[in-house]
């Protein structure tokens, strides 16, 4: 009896440990969804204001016949690097939301993929376990291109 006793406490001892290693992770993980969003949006905002100093650089250049075409070629070189940016951060995001799904044992069902048991037969949902997200979730960004 006292054997028995010792190795459920081990084993709730044991589940304890992977129930705070999955919540670390987790946590972790929406750490860099939130870090990832903050910059998406921060980069969007870049690439918006980029494309209006090319705008004005293309109207003093063109109407106003102020400036050269080097203040003109500087802000499309901006542009384009914002609009770079933005889309690094946005596979970024992207990249943590997917393993935010890999960490709620989500990934495989969300890719159509089924597993299957050494018969052949498919594993029946109530035996696997289901994480539930957390309270407050990042909606997915999809892409949309910045405007010009």
């Amino acid at each position: 009896v006292h054997q028995l006793e010792f190795r459920i406490v081990k084993a709730r001892r044991a589940l304890a440990l992977q129930e705070d290693e999955i919540a670390r992770e987790l946590h972790s993980v929406l750490q860099t969804m939130q870090r990832a969003h903050t910059t998406l949006k921060t980069n969007r905002l870049r690439v918006r204001a980029a494309a209006r100093r090319v705008s004005a650089a293309t109207i003093d250049y063109r109407d106003a016949g102020r400036t050269g075409v080097d203040p003109v070629l500087r802000a499309e070189m901006s542009h384009n690097q914002a609009k770079i940016a933005y889309y690094r951060s946005l596979a970024e995001y992207n990249k943590a939301a997917r393993d935010l799904q890999y960490r709620m044992g989500r990934l495989l069902s969300e890719d159509g993929i089924e597993l299957l048991d050494s018969d052949g037969l498919p594993l029946h949902p109530q035996s696997m376990p289901i994480l539930e997200p957390p309270a407050n979730p990042i909606a997915p960004v999809t892409p949309a291109p910045p405007s010009n």
